[in-house]
């Protein structure tokens, strides 16, 4: 609160003219440009390890009662997620053996469905599929 009226707050706030075309425009710019699959690669490398580094030598019934580390968890997995939906055709072709299609549709998930995340989904991932995911990857790194 500022402590005056309405019609004073507003005299103060300078008046925002940006039209929604404006803004989409901005947001835009990014994304038009193709950027080194490499450094997508890198982020779900480095993101995979930090998901290792929150739940060390957790057992799943420590993790399902961490709810930092659930959610930590859970949003690194759709970091990754979306970071494999970045990686052009090109890429995905030559590095076949990684399943880019079922990381994207984990992060689909998880972001759609947050209300009903399946934990021990979210676990066997964590424990089954990202080793295996990193091994894929260190095939890729330069």
């Amino acid at each position: 609160m500022t402590g005056l009226t309405p019609s004073q707050d507003a005299q103060q706030k300078p008046a925002v003219k940006t039209s929604i075309s404006e803004i989409r425009k901005m947001n835009l710019k990014g994304i038009s440009e193709k950027k080194d699959p490499q450094i997508y690669i890198d982020h779900i490398f480095e993101t995979a390890d930090e998901i290792d580094e929150l739940i060390g030598e957790m057992g799943f019934e420590e993790f399902l009662k961490d709810i930092a580390v659930k959610k930590a968890v859970v949003c690194n997995l759709m970091i990754i997620g979306e970071a494999a939906g970045c990686i052009d055709q090109e890429t995905r072709a030559k590095y076949h053996d990684v399943k880019w299609s079922k990381i994207v549709g984990m992060r689909n998930k998880l972001i759609h469905e947050y209300f009903g995340i399946d934990y021990e989904a979210v676990w066997g991932a964590v424990r089954t599929h990202l080793p295996e995911l990193k091994q894929q990857l260190k095939k890729t790194r330069r």
